[in-house]
Parts: structure tokens; sequence; C-alpha cells
């Protein structure tokens, strides 16, 4: 992976080539950026402009010994820790080196940027199982490290969503980071740093990946992936930024609106029983209860956050800032409509509801119940006065 490779942060990468050129380059770097931004393909491309044996003035050559093998991540000094768990073909003590394969397929497939959801999906990993950073692979860190380079100046180990560590090897991670052995560079990957252990983050230099604007996703979309201009505005609607999202959704542009007219029916049915307070309803709570928790757990992440994006959208509408609403078709006259009903007063209470809901269903809650819960708790937020 080359820095021209990756499509814009130009400052970004100014400011890791300079570090390298002037041997400023810190053992330790917390890559910090939401899912869908270019923060594991940036790692890349500076792990490889480090070990380049022909560095250029702004990129790594790509054509020496090095170059080469990182291009197809067979380097002997770059290693990959990542989340885990047990599949059908790794029943006991899941190790990253036992879904290497996988792991380099998904990369160049997708060069480098893709969502937690794609790597489960490339590595077996189940719904209904919870990746981690484990005990194996911490174990695994310290005794590679220990050994001398093979052939570049620096090993890199790159660890990819930091904050999936468990205890155990947070601790064993940390006393690698307290004590590096010589000429090794730690690049952790992060898309949520309040899950980062405070004592990690103090011991890695901060670099912040933003998501790509709305027209550099645009761009993006249109000079690199033959997507037409009407689909990207669409896609860039839906993804806010998110180009794994962008791309996981090329062939399937109408899945968010889908998703966002079963939002709005729902948001519907909770208005007429909380607010209108009509009786029947209480079975359909039920039914769609059921219907979310059978969803899969990224498909209720999605439901919620297209929701919270409406939700948003409703709000812009009641303080009078219509340009800031990118909603097209029945979903602008829905935030029209509904306007009178997210305000000032519950506008953050409805965000932290969401928020709330997507945290706990990360953490393995019983979906049923939260969403039934989220339906009587949007209930009364529907009915709450203007302030």
């Amino acid at each position: 992976m080359q820095f021209k490779d990756i499509y814009g942060y130009d400052d970004l990468k100014k400011g890791l080539i300079q570090s390298v050129i002037e041997n400023r380059v810190s053992h330790a770097q917390l890559f910090f950026g939401a899912e869908g931004s270019a923060k594991l393909a940036l790692a890349l491309a500076y792990a490889q402009f480090v070990s380049c044996q022909r560095r250029e003035a702004d990129d790594s050559c790509g054509v020496c010994p090095s170059c080469r093998k990182y291009s197809q991540l067979m380097h002997p000094d770059l290693h990959f820790i990542y989340p885990v768990a047990t599949t059908k073909e790794v029943d006991k003590k899941p190790k990253s080196t036992d879904f290497i394969a996988a792991w380099r397929d998904l990369i160049l497939k997708t060069h480098a940027i893709f969502s937690i959801q794609d790597w489960y999906n490339a590595a077996g990993i189940t719904e209904n199982k919870q990746a981690i950073i484990n005990t194996e692979d911490a174990g695994e860190v310290v005794r590679t490290l220990s050994y001398k380079s093979y052939e570049s100046e620096y090993k890199v180990l790159i660890m990819y969503l930091v904050e999936k560590m468990n205890v155990q090897s947070a601790n064993k991670l940390l006393k690698v980071l307290e004590e590096p052995p010589s000429k090794t560079l730690f690049i952790l990957l992060t898309e949520d740093s309040d899950q980062v252990l405070g004592t990690i983050i103090s011991r890695t230099q901060l670099v912040k990946i933003p998501r790509y604007s709305d027209q550099e996703l645009k761009n993006i979309l249109i000079n690199q992936h033959n997507v037409s201009s009407d689909q990207a505005d669409e896609l860039v609607v839906q993804c806010e930024g998110n180009i794994a999202q962008a791309l996981a959704l090329i062939d399937g542009v109408g899945q968010r609106k889908a998703v966002g007219a079963n939002f709005i029916e729902w948001l519907r049915e909770c208005y007429v029983s909380g607010v209108q307070r009509k009786v029947g309803f209480y079975p359909k709570h039920v039914q769609r209860a059921s219907d979310f928790a059978k969803s899969g757990r990224e498909n209720q992440k999605f439901f919620l956050t297209v929701g919270l994006n409406l939700i948003r959208s409703v709000m812009q509408q009641h303080v009078g800032n219509p340009n800031l609403v990118k909603l097209t078709g029945d979903e602008f006259v829905f935030s029209e409509k509904f306007k009178v009903f997210v305000h000032p007063a519950n506008a953050i209470a409805f965000y932290d509801l969401f928020q709330e809901a997507i945290y706990h269903l990360e953490r393995n809650a019983n979906a049923n119940l939260l969403f039934l819960d989220l339906t009587f708790k949007v209930e009364v937020l529907l009915g709450q006065q203007k302030a």
C-alpha cells in the first residue's frame, strides 16, 4: 500500500512522511478513526514507507524488495493482530495467525477499507460470537517482537481495533509498550478511543483520521468505483463519510430506503400508541421487537443508525435549517410533518437513547428486550412538550 493509493488526507500523509524523514518515528502510535475511515490503509502505507529501501520524497518507491513484499502483505517484519473468535475451522484457542489468509485476502480485496462486520464475514465468525484480541495473541506479540528483525530496520506490529482487547491481553500489551524492544513500531487502530485503557493511550502518539467529507466520498465513488452521480448522491446521504459502508451498498443502494421506511412506520406506531393513546399496539410492539431480535446485530445497529440520522434531520427541520437536511422523497415529507414532535426539549434525549441502544447491542444485550424498552421510551419522548 502506498500513500498515493489512498484518496485525500494530504496533510496527514505529509506529517507521517515527515516524521520518518526527520527520524521522529514514535515507537507506539494510536490511529483513531471511525468505521469506514482509511485508518488501516494509512497504517499500511506508513509502515511500508518506514521499511522502504529506496524512499522517495513523498512516498515509498513501490518496487524495492521490501515494497513488493508489503504489497502482498508478506513481509517477514510486518505482523498483524486483530479480533478473533472460534469458528467451525478453528474450534479452540483462536489466534490471529489462524486467520491470516482471510485477513490478507480481505485487505487486498478492499484496499484496506472495510468494516468489522466485513472482517467477521471473511473470517467465518458468526454474529453470536464476541470476537476479541485474546491473551494468546498478546503472548504471541511478546514472543514475536523479542526477536531481531529479518530484513528491515523496524519490526512493525499493526493491531486492528485495540479496544477489542480483554483485560489480560491489554495488560500484556502495556508491559511491551512500557519497555519496547529496539526498533519496533506499534500501530494501534481504534474506532472507539473511549474503550481503550487510559494507560495505553498515555503511551501512544495519537493520530486522528477523519471520515471523508460528502464531496470526497462522492468523488471516490464516481472516479474509483464507476458509480453514477445520482447513485453516488444517494450513497452519500446513507453513509455520511463511511466509505466501507458505501462500497458495501453499491449493489443494494435501496437498502437504506427500505430500512428508513420501516423506521418511519415504527415511529408512527409509537406516536399513535404513546401520544394519541390508542389501544391495540402492544402486540405490534412485541412482534416488532421479535423481528428486530432475529435480524442480526449489524442489521439492528444499521436500523438504529438510520433512525438516528432521520431524527437528526427532523430536528434540523424544526430549528429552520432545511439546507442541512439531506433527505428526499417520502423521508423528506416525513421530516416536514414530524418536526413538531422532535424539538430542543427532547432532541438530546433521542440522541442519547439511540446511542445507548447501539452501545448495548455491541455488548450483546438482549435485542428483544432492548427494542421493546426503546419503543416505550420513544413513546414518552414523542409526547414530551416543547420547552
